[in-house]
């Protein structure tokens, strides 16, 4: 690849990567409504398209198209692009996030739980990937397993404890005794 190739790709990178940040930097306080999320994920995959001969950055390509696929609602879509990315990085622990993530919402619960367990074999002390395995088990509705890894998730990092009380996903758990007194305990 030219010297000149190499350039227009890390640009064209830039650009892809601050669409997604632009569609999703003022989520807490200003969220964009969905069509704007989607123009600007459909800006992002334009700007992906433009990219030719990614090489050893193929891995970057497929990531953030699935991102961007999963910003634009595109589930599906997403799923094949973030697979593909963790076929060419299978130690990135982000991909899995995003593809459970996209499993859920195509109600493919135990395919998400399984890519939990994946990215737990890569970052067993990361919070994030404890309490998201946490959630999609409580939407298997298995209790038990759930709250040991919330309770691992808020053993790393106490954030988690205030997310768990008011997270959905652990609502079809939340009455069931046993996960009560555990949480309690946990938390």
């Amino acid at each position: 690849m030219s010297s000149q190739q190499t350039k227009r790709n890390r640009r064209l990178f830039r650009q892809a990567e601050g669409f997604l940040e632009l569609a999703t930097l003022f989520d807490d306080r200003f969220p964009l409504s969905v069509e704007g999320k989607s123009n600007l994920a459909e800006q992002c995959l334009a700007t992906l398209a433009q990219i030719q001969e990614a090489g050893m950055r193929e891995f970057r390509v497929f990531y953030l198209k699935g991102q961007a696929l999963r910003l634009a609602e595109r589930y599906s879509e997403a799923i094949d692009a973030l697979e593909r990315a963790f076929e060419l990085d299978s130690s990135n622990i982000h991909t899995c996030l995003a593809l459970a993530w996209c499993f859920k919402r195509c109600d493919q619960i135990t395919l998400a739980v399984d890519t939990m367990h994946e990215a737990l074999s890569i970052d067993q002390e990361s919070g994030i990937v404890q309490y998201n395995l946490a959630c999609y088990l409580a939407l298997l509705n298995k209790p038990e397993t759930s709250l040991i890894h919330l309770a691992r998730a808020i053993q790393i990092d106490s954030q988690y404890r205030e997310l768990a009380q008011e997270e959905s996903d652990f609502d079809l758990i939340r009455d069931d005794p046993d996960f009560q007194a555990k949480t309690a305990a946990a938390l």
